[in-house]
């Protein structure tokens, strides 16, 4: 059905489909890679510039929580944005304004006259931009790509984001060693700058939708239009939920299991954490060559089943009968390969659902419902943090871990038997 991506700049979809599908969804494919790998290698040598340098951890919070309240304060407002203008001249813009942003807050500081507020308040504004372009990303997918490549298109941007979080860690470490936090601050100025010349020479005329109203009712119509949708609103319910009780598990429970049960060090859990986005990577370059997109509400399902399952084994190296009879090299290992498989089946999920709501959702109303899954499951995942840090402090690890798991698999077991589900 052509007609439910009228502006689709492309040819349509066959079996022989390149790597990267067209030149329209290569030029926002590498122009994401980049500016993401970017912010990757800026936001790590960021933490650390402020932690060396200040010696204080609530200042690197302060800094690293501006970027996350800048996107659940200005996430719906983006979507009504995004779906009034051009969304190509809304990632060309974003890029621009974050190039303007980084590469000002290089040269200040440079000069060492950079004070904490500006840097803060530098941080929140591009927090802003990245908040409307990441569903503008998400938007124009539909827009580019023909409705059989929208796996495929997904899986390579969820690769591009999760790679990117792996390398940049690595590649932070090794620049700012070698060449210090203003040449970071640069190159990523240089990294937004690149990415929007790339998104300039896409081929993309926006669907005609009427002419907008009220803002606010704009917003309201966006939420109504999702409850109608009986299907894409218990998935985004889930979805919300599922960033509820898993932001804990990565944050909380993981990092109190490596340190206080196991007694192992931090480089330990970033080996862990690591694989955990690897696995997220693995699951993107699989699903990336199945291109169809027929049975997404069984694929969707299976991968949360096999997600919720794998979940279980993060329990048992921490089973009261069990902690003593592992080694640190053991329990460390098993849970780098663990979570490996626990990105995997993460990232067919999270793929599918993407896949879900720009297939079903209609070209005038995307951008809202992108952002306002966006704005909710970011804001979920602090409350989640708070609740896991006190849970922790009260509740043995292995029953916090068997509960959130058991929760989850009861849910998508439900959503199994849904009527609305089977019929996406």
């Amino acid at each position: 059905m052509m007609s439910d991506f009228p502006d689709i700049q492309t040819t349509p979809a066959t079996p022989q489909a390149g790597f990267l599908i067209n030149r329209n969804f290569a030029l926002l494919f590498l122009g994401r890679l980049l500016s993401q790998l970017g912010d990757a290698v800026y936001l790590f040598s960021l933490s650390w510039y402020i932690l060396v340098t200040t010696g204080s951890t609530a200042k690197t919070g302060i800094v690293m929580m501006t970027s996350l309240i800048a996107t659940v304060i200005i996430g719906p407002i983006a979507g009504v944005w995004i779906d009034r203008i051009n969304r190509k001249t809304v990632l060309i813009s974003m890029d621009a304004i974050r190039m303007l942003i980084v590469g000002t807050m290089g040269v200040l500081l440079y000069f060492d006259i950079l004070p904490f507020w500006l840097l803060c308040t530098g941080t929140g504004l591009v927090g802003i931009c990245t908040s409307v372009f990441n569903p503008a990303c998400s938007s124009i997918l539909p827009n580019l790509v023909s409705k059989d490549n929208l796996t495929k298109a997904n899986s390579l941007d969820s690769i591009a984001v999760n790679a990117s979080q792996v390398v940049g860690a690595l590649i932070g470490a090794v620049l700012y060693a070698w060449l210090g936090i203003v040449a970071i601050f640069i190159l990523n100025a240089a990294s937004y700058m690149i990415s929007a010349l790339l998104q300039s020479g896409i081929r993309y005329s926006p669907t005609a939708h009427k002419v907008p109203g009220e803002f606010m009712n704009e917003l309201k119509a966006g939420f109504s239009y999702l409850k109608t949708k009986r299907a894409l609103y218990l998935v985004f319910i889930y979805l919300i939920g599922l960033n509820f009780l898993l932001a804990p598990i990565l944050e909380v429970y993981l990092p109190y299991i490596v340190q206080h049960l196991l007694h192992g060090t931090v480089a330990q859990l970033s080996y862990i954490r690591v694989s955990f986005a690897f696995g997220i990577v693995i699951g993107g370059a699989i699903m990336s060559k199945l291109p169809q997109v027929e049975l997404l509400n069984r694929r969707f399902i299976f991968s949360l089943l096999l997600f919720s399952i794998s979940l279980f084994g993060m329990l048992i190296p921490v089973l009261p009968k069990l902690l003593d009879s592992w080694s640190l090299h053991q329990a460390i290992w098993f849970y780098i390969s663990l979570t490996v498989v626990t990105g995997l089946f993460f990232g067919f999920a999270s793929i599918i659902s993407n896949v879900i709501f720009q297939k079903d959702v209609e070209d005038e109303y995307r951008g809202r419902i992108t952002s306002l899954l966006m704005t909710f499951g970011s804001s979920a995942m602090p409350f989640g943090y708070l609740i896991g840090g006190v849970s922790a402090a009260s509740i043995p690890m292995y029953v916090l871990i068997a509960t959130t798991a058991g929760f989850l698999l009861l849910i998508t077991l439900m959503m199994l038997i849904s009527k609305p589900i089977k019929e996406l």
